[in-house]
């Protein structure tokens, strides 16, 4: 949750508070985006997304690298469409390494919009 709401104190949005299973599919909106943020303790962590996920239009999935909260990077992001993709899935689920990922500039562009 931590990396949740850094992402949300940074664009300014209200974050989602729901406990357990999020229902919504999503942790905030940022201009009709839906964002999932996910967070690793690790610097060098892969963003991924479950098994179950399937490519949805206008979702982007955040990864946040944190050791210790409050200190934290948003290290890039990815489409859903770009991310869930066959030659992505891995293990433990649709996996991109940090130098796959989009540089976080690119989704200050689509907020502005």
């Amino acid at each position: 949750m931590a990396g949740e709401i850094a992402v949300c104190k940074y664009y300014g949005v209200y974050p989602n508070l729901i406990i357990g299973p999020n229902r919504l599919g999503y942790d905030l909106k940022l201009n009709g985006i839906e964002i999932d943020v996910k967070t690793t303790k690790y610097v060098t962590g892969f963003l991924q997304a479950g098994k179950n996920h399937f490519p949805q239009s206008g979702f982007i999935y955040l990864l946040v690298t944190a050791l210790d909260y409050p200190d934290h990077k948003m290290a890039g992001w990815q489409w859903s469409e770009t991310l869930i993709q066959e030659h992505n899935l891995k293990e433990h689920g649709y996996t991109n390494e940090q130098t796959q990922l989009r540089h976080m500039d690119e989704l200050e562009e689509l907020r502005r919009r």
